[in-house]
């Protein structure tokens, strides 16, 4: 063959591996977990409701400095509905001037791998059978009673999946100089 022929198939197998590298990464990135957040507030009471819809099923946790933390497990894909409740400062100024900025995370840790399962050991050494076929011991001593099992990996979880939000808490009954107050 030529050196010519030899490496346009050479750029054209890179190509192709290149190509398909580029698909699955695609397809990787679209079967990750993912979680879409959106956020109602109560002026009546004060919070906001924050509806996380899960891609799969997993724990999903509310936190933040100025907040009372909450946490929901989800066993498959679907809405989970967080409270968001004042705590601290947060509660004191919504108290004082009917309304409060708090800083929240939504962090969402799927559990769609699976727990992987021990090595079982190999039972006791019994007396084997009367084996013909080996001259120098038919009667084989070293046969466990039941075969060893071997480990099973476990599959990977994705990675957690966090979200940041901004939530200016709201409230109609205070007792400061806010709208509310007397």
């Amino acid at each position: 063959m030529k050196r010519t022929t030899i490496l346009a198939a050479l750029a054209l197998c890179m190509v192709l591996l290149v190509s398909t590298m580029g698909v699955a990464a695609a397809q990787n990135s679209a079967d990750r977990a993912t979680v879409k957040t959106t956020v109602k507030v109560n002026k009546t009471n004060g919070t906001a409701k924050v509806s996380a819809k899960l891609s799969t099923k997993g724990k999903v946790v509310l936190s933040g400095k100025k907040v009372q933390k909450r946490s929901k497990t989800a066993n498959s894909a679907k809405t989970v509905k967080l409270n968001v409740q004042a705590k601290g400062k947060a509660k004191k100024q919504l108290k004082k001037k009917c309304k409060a900025k708090v800083k929240v995370k939504v962090k969402f840790t799927p559990s769609n791998g699976t727990p992987g399962s021990p090595a079982v050991p190999a039972g006791p050494l019994v007396p084997g059978p009367y084996n013909p076929n080996n001259p120098y011991n038919p009667y084989d001593p070293y046969v466990p009673s039941t075969p060893a099992v071997p480990a099973v990996p476990a599959t990977p979880n994705d990675p957690p999946v966090t979200k940041k939000l901004k939530i200016k808490l709201k409230t109609n009954k205070c007792k400061g100089k806010g709208k509310g107050g007397k």
